[in-house]
């Protein structure tokens, strides 16, 4: 063939294949170079009626032929001048087309859509390493399913004349910073070959991936990409009988199989191809997912059935498959699970106990503590001392416990913040003063730091119940600064930590309504929690206004957020005042309001 036979039998092909698809008119695709760049147009239908008021789109094409022996490839590459792409990009996209050739009778059609976003990754490449012309990668197009074919034409229509970021950004920036004011990823579907289930559409092609605007605005194209698996989460039940046990599921699916997860623990498969269902488990997690996801599987084992949104699930058993032994196995393992959870509540361990990473020495302790505790069991221990408070780390929690001695020789195991006596506690400075309060003053910034089991509501009862001597105040006034330095310095906050403290601080002041000091300390909390408001950030004026004392109207200003005036106060303190103030936990908002 001759350079315009091929192109000529190129068009006609291509139009042959369109030609029987109803929604598609591709009679103005023309037959020799009309125009610069493109062959003509599709026209895009909503139904089989090809009337002037039932065009959806107008869509631009291109058409090249080229003759080829080995019509066996799926996908193919070929060239592409620069300046077609820029001409595309300027029009909003086009569909390129190539015809390989063998004879007239032999020949494969394939196809590319140059939507915006392909095109604009095209031209960067071509600008970066000033290329003329570059290689795309065209697919066959399956004429021998015309709603396939169709697809490819209502698809790019949604994708044409798209909108891109102001600026590139690759998927991982997208997903870990977000686009301003567009908040939600998109895929979208709209053709008819995948009508019935347009998930498989989304990972057998590429799709293009939009970032969906919060408002009016227009949405996003950002990537284009082949979905390897779909997710989705369903807030549907899952029962056994009349027990509820979890209260959403999640599902995902892949072009070969179908995956439904429940619990932490359990996944039924669907393999798509061999029409298989299975039901899987393995007890993981931490320690409630881990009690509740044994309940269940007990439950199970019994009745070899749930249902999962008001659908009944039937999996029966075999023989031989699960066996007493096996039972057994889960009943021993959720009796213990179950006191861990006991032995945790006793101590007042308020975070989750991350029972994945319980190591063998670690359950060796909890057996130990469960033993003591609930078996009332003493133990031998030389400890001279009455009371040692020691601290208890299993996995990611740590704990303190108090270790009683009760005879010479033996201990009992109690829990330190249920404990009502008090002890005397003795200046560092001074031997001469003390005062009498609860043990828990004993806490460090350390132990606040580190421990999950600390009894806010009763170390804030201990300050009720105790004297409030100048003596006291001194040294409760520094303990409740550790507590915030704790807070700090926490990565997971502890919020009970700054509600504890305010409760402390507005009792306080209602003892000394006038302290500047209890002022400055409940505002330095609020702030950790929020923006001070207006009535709040007048107070602070008040103490700069009428304070003679540097250091707090340092903070004061610090606390406001005005930065220079707190700076140039800072500098008029002492050395020693300096070294003081920067030791103090409010040193933390010369960062925050930078």
């Amino acid at each position: 063939m001759d350079r315009s036979d091929i192109e000529s039998f190129a068009v006609d092909k291509i139009r042959e294949c369109l030609r029987r698809c109803d929604l598609l008119d591709a009679n103005n695709i023309n037959i020799g170079d009309k125009e610069p760049s493109w062959d003509g147009f599709v026209y895009l239908y909503k139904n089989k009626n090809h009337s002037k008021c039932n065009i959806e789109k107008r869509l631009p094409v291109q058409v090249k032929g080229t003759e080829q022996e080995d019509l066996s490839k799926k996908q193919i590459n070929f060239n592409v001048e620069k300046s077609d792409l820029q001409n595309y990009y300027n029009d909003g996209g086009a569909i390129f087309f190539v015809v390989y050739i063998k004879d007239y009778d032999n020949y494969k059609i394939y196809y590319e859509t140059l939507t915006k976003i392909k095109l604009h990754g095209y031209l960067r490449i071509c600008e970066k390493n000033n290329y003329a012309s570059i290689s795309i990668t065209l697919t066959e197009l399956p004429r021998q399913n015309l709603d396939e074919v169709t697809d490819v034409f209502t698809n790019f229509s949604k994708d044409y004349n798209q909108n891109l970021p102001k600026k590139d950004y690759t998927l991982e920036e997208i997903l870990n910073n977000g686009i301003k004011e567009y908040k939600r990823f998109k895929v979208s579907y709209h053709g008819v070959a995948y009508k019935k289930n347009p998930m498989n559409y989304f990972m057998t092609h590429p799709t293009t991936i939009y970032i969906e605007s919060d408002g009016d605005g227009p949405d996003i194209a950002v990537a284009v990409g082949q979905l390897a698996s779909i997710g989705q989460k369903q807030n549907l039940p899952v029962y056994i009988r009349d027990i509820k046990y979890y209260e959403k599921f999640q599902t995902e699916e892949t072009v070969s199989e179908g995956k439904m997860f429940f619990g932490n623990s359990f996944v039924i498969t669907f393999d798509k191809i061999k029409r298989k269902i299975n039901f899987h488990w393995q007890i993981k997690g931490n320690l409630t997912q881990r009690i509740t996801d044994t309940t269940f599987l007990l439950s199970f084992f019994h009745s070899s059935e749930f249902s999962i949104g008001g659908q009944k699930m039937t999996f029966p058993i075999q023989e031989g498959k699960i066996t007493k032994k096996d039972i057994d196995y889960y009943e021993q393992n959720l009796r213990f699970l179950k006191a861990v959870k006991d032995l945790l509540d006793f101590f007042g361990v308020k975070k989750e106990l991350d029972y994945d990473s319980v190591t063998n020495k670690d359950e060796e302790t909890l057996l130990f503590l469960i033993d003591q505790v609930f078996n009332k069991k003493k133990y031998k221990n030389n400890q001279k001392e009455a009371i040692v408070l020691q601290a208890v780390k299993v996995a990611n929690i740590s704990f303190l416990i108090e270790i009683i001695r009760v005879s010479e020789d033996e201990c009992e195991i109690r829990n330190f913040f249920k404990e009502t006596f008090n002890i005397i506690y003795t200046l560092k400075d001074d031997s001469l003063i003390s005062f009498t309060a609860s043990p828990l003053l004993m806490l460090q910034e350390e132990q606040f730091f580190e421990f999950s089991n600390i009894d806010y509501d009763v170390l804030y009862n201990s300050l009720l119940n105790t004297k409030l001597t100048p003596e006291f105040l001194e040294y409760f006034i520094l303990y409740t600064l550790s507590m915030l330095k704790a807070y700090d310095r926490q990565i997971e906050k502890d919020s009970e930590i700054l509600n504890c403290l305010l409760k402390v601080y507005d009792y306080l002041l209602t003892k000394d309504s006038e302290n500047e000091l209890y002022k400055l300390n409940r505002l330095q909390i609020i702030k950790r929690q929020r923006n001070l408001s207006e009535t709040e950030k007048k107070d602070l004026f008040k103490i700069i206004e009428t304070t003679e004392m540097k250091p707090n109207k340092t903070a004061a200003f610090l606390l406001y957020g005005d930065l220079l005036q707190a700076k140039y106060y800072y500098e008029q303190l002492t050395q020693d005042e300096q070294t003081m103030f920067d030791s103090y936990p409010i040193n933390i908002f010369w960062k925050q309001n930078v």
